[in-house]
């Protein structure tokens, strides 16, 4: 259930169940795992539940005994097809049991896909979970806040700020493209989040913005003392037309914000900039603070932020470093989380006044 590799899942089995290879013990299996309620629900992706039964069943004929159970081989069968022929199911959920007792069920598209089915947008990034445990830890920091979040792909950061962090004044999640605010808005749902759903920003043309009523969209509910948005924002088409044309278009999609958080949006040196000229429209329009996550994969890439950043008149200084692809503690179950090695960094962005900004 808790959806970790299938080679750590195998192990846990093993260990907790002596007896799992018997036909009882395979019976206990398929009822207290393979169907448990909570998988049939939010079934976890086809490759990962394939992987674990080749080891059920290599275990199994090692054991001696290579009798199955007609239960288990059915799911078996069913899993195997799959992967032979069978359209493959282009979402699956990923659960994690958090070390304070809670858990999260995110619904993610199998594989990236194109921009339109919500290619990067619609899987999990390193970064985000040490988002996820920043809010869990520093609660005050948001206290009477206007957040927003820019690239809130699969909506875990929302449901972090209406569990863990029930203070802040309305929590904003943007994103660029329908298929990710509609998955965004299954897992709040999911998740027990209520929120309202901002509609699309028909066109920005000649210095006219034509902005949908945000109060069309689902109704306005709230969610553990804050109000919840889901809105599309486009970074490339916001910021065209220059750090004036960006503020007044800002102000009129999300209005003024206090703190503006993301979690790696800087993987790409060609959305650096976009990105940047969004979060300096942001702070030139109010907000005092961002805060931005980001795995360290490429160290010309992390230089090319700080570079840009100045160029735009940007300050970045490192809030907290996290090295060895170790997860964060509400994570610590889950070390697959992140790449092996990997380092991640949370920044503070704010205005650079000794540059001007014009």
């Amino acid at each position: 259930l808790s959806m970790v590799p299938s080679a750590i899942l195998f192990d846990r089995l093993k260990e907790s169940e002596p007896a799992w290879a018997t036909l009882d013990g395979q019976q206990r299996l398929v009822r207290d795992v393979l169907k448990h309620p909570r998988a049939i629900k939010h079934p976890p992706e086809n490759i990962l539940k394939q992987r674990f039964l080749r080891l059920v069943v290599d275990g199994i004929e090692k054991g001696g005994g290579g009798e199955f159970d007609d239960d288990l081989m059915d799911i078996i069968t069913e899993s195997m097809a799959e992967g032979a022929g069978k359209e493959l199911v282009p979402f699956h959920y990923r659960t994690f049991f958090l070390a304070d007792g809670s858990d999260v069920s995110l619904k993610l598209r199998s594989g990236f896909g194109a921009a339109a089915t919500g290619g990067t947008g619609s899987t999990l990034w390193g970064a985000g979970f040490f988002l996820f445990d920043l809010i869990a830890r520093l609660p005050h920091l948001f206290a009477g806040k206007r957040v927003l979040e820019m690239g809130a792909g699969a909506g875990m950061t929302g449901v972090a700020f209406a569990r863990m962090c029930p203070a802040p004044l309305e929590v904003i999640l943007t994103d660029h493209t329908e298929a990710v605010l509609d998955l965004m808005a299954d897992n709040l749902r999911e998740n027990g989040v209520r929120f309202a759903r901002d509609q699309v920003l028909d066109t920005i043309a000649d210095g006219h913005d034509t902005l949908a009523d945000g109060q069309d969209g689902l109704d306005t509910e709230k969610a553990g003392g804050a109000v919840v948005r889901v809105m599309p924002l486009d970074w490339e088409l916001v910021t065209d037309g220059g750090p004036e044309a960006t503020r007044s278009r800002l102000e009129t999609i999300c209005g003024r914000v206090d703190i503006v958080v993301a979690a790696d949006i800087s993987y790409d040196p060609v959305i650096i900039g976009p990105s940047l000229k969004v979060v300096r429209g942001l702070l030139e329009g109010g907000a005092h603070l961002c805060v931005l996550a980001m795995t360290v994969r490429n160290p010309e890439t992390f230089t090319l932020l700080f570079d840009e950043a100045a160029r735009h008149g940007l300050a970045v200084a490192e809030m907290e470093k996290f090295d060895g692809g170790v997860p964060p503690a509400l994570f610590a179950a889950y070390p697959e989380v992140l790449p092996p090695g990997s380092d991640v960094r949370i920044l503070h962005i704010s205005l650079d006044t000794g540059v001007p900004t014009g």
